[in-house]
């Protein structure tokens, strides 16, 4: 092997660390169930759309659920009540969730090293991917101090467009001559795509 080999190097994974203290003041490890449960929370950036927070809060229903079936499974014990991941809304209020307010009242900016965020990037680009989720650990031991999960607002309505525009044409609800479909600047390569799937290779849209 003539490539570099790093036998002094520890490799730790990123990792959230739910459970607080494994082990007490003797050193002792502590049974799993009787572990302090420390749940993952992200806020809605500052900016996020008022019309997208149900989204966002239904995103953070999904992975709390997925956690607990996860600590469940590990030996965890969890019921109803159990919060293992929530998404915040921001500022933070008198009658927001217990995980939120213990991150603290008042409104969280987004970028402060300190908290999680979902943002959403709304101004259309040059390159609009559907997502970025950079997040910055903590190098002696992998632990995730801070993660963002930001979605590209422009790239996801790119695909919602042609995935409405694919159905309503499989349905006939509208016809490849329509003005709706057209406007679309992918028409040639959806049009290659049915006419591939149908066996008519020769029918393009040229119009």
């Amino acid at each position: 092997y003539d490539g570099v080999v790093w036998n002094n190097r520890r490799y730790s994974i990123y990792r959230c660390i739910m459970l607080d203290k494994m082990v007490d003041s003797s050193g002792n490890t502590i049974p799993l169930a009787k572990r302090t449960l420390k749940p993952i929370v992200y806020f809605i950036a500052e900016d996020y759309p008022r019309e997208m927070v149900p989204a966002a809060m239904r995103v953070g229903q999904i992975w709390n659920a997925g956690f607990k079936q996860a600590l469940s499974e590990s030996g965890y014990p969890v019921n109803d009540e159990t919060t293992a991941f929530t998404v915040c809304d921001n500022p933070v209020i008198d009658s927001s969730p217990a995980a939120c307010k213990k991150q603290g009242l008042g409104l969280k900016l987004f970028g402060d090293l300190r908290y999680n965020f979902l943002k959403l990037a709304l101004p259309t680009g040059t390159v609009n991917p559907l997502g970025y989720g950079p997040s910055s650990q903590d190098v002696r031991t992998g632990e995730t101090i801070n993660a963002w999960s930001v979605t590209y607002y422009s790239g996801l309505n790119q695909y919602a467009k042609r995935a409405l525009d694919m159905v309503k044409l499989y349905n006939q609800e509208i016809s490849a001559e329509s003005i709706e479909w057209l406007e679309g600047d992918y028409f040639e390569g959806m049009q290659h795509s049915l006419d591939h799937a149908s066996g008519e290779q020769g029918s393009r849209l040229d119009r």
